[in-house]
């Protein structure tokens, strides 16, 4: 799932409307925009697919009390509004890539 949310923030990133709007707005103001459906448009569709699918998780899932992303995206826009800013040779993919690397050639070595 936190792949799938860096390639969310890779699409804000990917389009500079999109990447000025969340560096430049609140959060709970990007969570109203989303439901509202007036995020910019690659914004819109990036979250919003996201959302068709973890939609129902949320910040302290666990517990039932707590609102779903569905009914509260603010945390997830939290999250969102810092992946932004996250630069290339630091992004999520490439060190997973690398750690998955780094565990094969440990498999390896142990073998």
């Amino acid at each position: 799932m936190d792949l799938e949310l860096w390639l969310v923030a890779k699409t804000i990133q990917d389009d500079a409307r999109s990447l000025h709007h969340f560096k430049s707005t609140d959060a709970d103001v990007l969570a109203n925009e989303y439901n509202s459906g007036i995020l910019p448009g690659a914004a819109q569709t990036a979250v919003g697919q996201f959302m068709s699918k973890y939609g129902m998780r949320g910040l302290y899932e666990i517990d039932f009390g707590r609102p779903r992303w569905r009914e509260d995206p603010t945390p997830l826009m939290n999250t969102l509004k810092s992946y932004v800013e996250i630069k290339d040779e630091h992004a999520p993919d490439k060190v997973f890539a690398k750690g998955e690397v780094a565990a094969e050639q440990a498999i390896f070595e142990l073998g």
